[in-house]
């Protein structure tokens, strides 16, 4: 855990230890959504190679993406945020 923690944000991670690359991922999908970064992080881009290693493929990014953006809502109401 410690591991994944600290390397989520080396692309190289998603080439690392299972749960190091699942970490790595996500922050990545967060990331290129705009979540928790300025206009900058909109520039970071999935390759469809490193979707691939994960069973993912376009759809699968943008329905996670969708469902992410619901679960901020819920959580958003939920905290009064």
């Amino acid at each position: 855990m410690v591991e994944a923690v600290k390397e989520h944000h080396n692309p190289e991670a998603l080439k690392g230890k299972p749960l190091t690359a699942l970490v790595a991922m996500a922050n990545i999908i967060v990331v290129s959504m705009g979540v928790g970064v300025g206009a900058d992080g909109l520039a970071t881009r999935l390759r469809g190679e490193d979707l691939k290693n994960f069973g993912l493929g376009q759809i699968e990014v943008e329905l996670i993406m969708a469902e992410l953006l619901q679960e901020m809502a819920r959580a958003e109401e939920l905290f009064n945020l």
